[in-house]
């Protein structure tokens, strides 16, 4: 919270403003930043796929909204657009602040390695890959007509270096030929997508379709980019997450969440006579691995639990309090 502090109150110094600026979080996860940025003066919402529980624990003030962001959606009443791990997201934002107004500015922190239409293809072999990601990351603020910032945050994370883009390198009259620029940018990126016949992918020689073929298909997808028009550029192979289900045990009906608890801790304790201990000190109860603890569960338990991610052990884990002692 520290470094949007200091950040914003720079600009607010700098431009000879007294109101605070506003936001758009996109791809909030839990919505934490969203919460503390409210809390602190500054209006704005943030989107995200998919809803959290803790979002109900913030209160009106706090507004946040499930719902898939599309490069095509615009934040003309935003002074700021953050991509706090955004995903495939992040190449996208630079664009977007750039498309919604003319004052708008962003923030990334890239985490995941995306590109405009998918996943990203390292390029340089010389760099490391986040190295490469962020001067592709900063390449796409350029083209965008921003001056883009580098900056290190002081967070317990690997990959702590935002991009930061609140200043233009062109003048409002420029727009449209700007809007243009990105526009064959995108496009490119997405031709360098569609690999030439017989070439190599992921050190693998692709066989699983004639020259012949992947040739017109080559031809075909650059002309059709070629003749595409700049919002087309920017949502053609773009597919945005969908709404992602919950298997991490927590959707699951508290009923057989409580039973499965019972079952596993009356395990523990079997064979235990005197729950009171020999010393009068409550017992622990004995240890067993998982495999032993699953042995002892029914097939529709663990069938159920199976479609979970980490099964029974994020399950136990969830309800640790009971376990420990």
């Amino acid at each position: 919270m520290e470094n949007w502090k200091i950040l914003w109150e720079d600009e607010r110094t700098a431009k000879g403003l007294s109101r605070k600026q506003s936001f758009v979080d996109l791809g909030c996860g839990n919505g934490l930043l969203v919460h503390i940025l409210s809390s602190e003066g500054h209006s704005g919402k943030g989107i995200d796929v998919r809803r959290r529980k803790i979002w109900d624990m913030y209160g009106p003030q706090t507004h946040l909204e499930e719902c898939a962001v599309s490069p095509n959606d615009l934040y003309p009443d935003a002074d700021w657009l953050i991509g706090n791990h955004s995903d495939e997201l992040t190449p996208w934002i630079p664009v977007i602040a750039a498309r919604s107004s003319y004052s708008c500015c962003y923030f990334v922190l890239p985490c995941c390695f995306f590109d405009f239409h998918g996943k990203y293809n390292r390029r340089q072999s010389k760099k490391t890959q986040y190295r490469e990601y962020l001067d592709f990351v900063t390449e796409v603020g350029l083209v965008c007509g921003f001056n883009v910032e580098e900056d290190c945050l002081r967070i317990p994370s690997t990959k702590r270096v935002c991009l930061i883009g609140k200043s233009r390198t062109y003048l409002t009259s420029q727009s449209a030929a700007l809007d243009e620029l990105r526009g064959r940018y995108i496009s490119r990126r997405q031709c360098h997508s569609i690999r030439a016949p017989g070439e190599v992918e992921g050190g693998h020689q692709r066989e699983h379709q004639p020259a012949a073929s992947r040739a017109v298909d080559l031809i075909a997808g650059r002309e059709a980019l070629k003749n595409m028009g700049v919002a087309g550029a920017l949502i053609s192979g773009f597919q945005p997450r969908g709404k992602e289900p919950v298997r991490n045990c927590t959707a699951l009906p508290k009923d057989f969440v409580d039973s499965v608890v019972l079952e596993v801790a009356n395990l523990l304790l079997s064979g235990i006579q005197d729950l009171s201990g020999a010393s009068g000190a409550w017992s622990r109860g004995e240890s067993l691995t998982l495999s032993e603890i699953a042995a002892h569960l029914n097939e529709d338990t663990l069938k159920r639990l199976r479609n979970e991610y980490g099964g029974l052990q994020t399950l136990l884990r969830n309800n640790h309090q009971v376990f420990e002692g």
